[in-house]
């Protein structure tokens, strides 16, 4: 199931969502073919690699198979906006602690889709 999904990622920004242990983790993925490599929107960045515990596996395995289907290009992280995460924070607090990620990726791409270098 996991393998569908990436095949419906192509060129350019997309939000995603997966699965981290009972909840829904979201994110933005740039499939940059110019710069022949995949870009992460994650406001835990590229920590977010690190993390290790069997919640955070279809997160692992999503990106190892999207590198795959990609030809094994690299993948970086955009760099953490902190004030932005600062805000989605306080979203994330007056929701019980949901929805910060979601929050901090449309606030992000509101604020740096200029610098994605989409597909016109």
């Amino acid at each position: 199931m996991l393998t569908a999904f990436v095949n419906t990622i192509h060129e350019g920004a997309q939000f995603v969502h997966v699965t981290v242990g009972n909840l829904r983790h979201a994110f933005i993925v740039n499939i940059d073919v110019t710069l022949d490599k995949i870009m992460i929107c994650d406001w835990y960045g590229k920590d977010a690699l690190a993390f290790t515990s069997p919640a955070w596996k279809e997160y692992q395995d999503f990106l190892e198979k999207l590198q795959e289907k990609n030809g094994g290009v690299d993948i970086e992280y955009y760099e953490v906006d902190e004030k932005i995460k600062e805000e989605a924070k306080k979203c994330a607090e007056r929701n019980h602690g949901f929805g910060g990620c979601v929050d901090y990726a449309h606030r992000w791409f509101d604020a740096h889709s200029d610098e994605m270098n989409l597909p016109v």
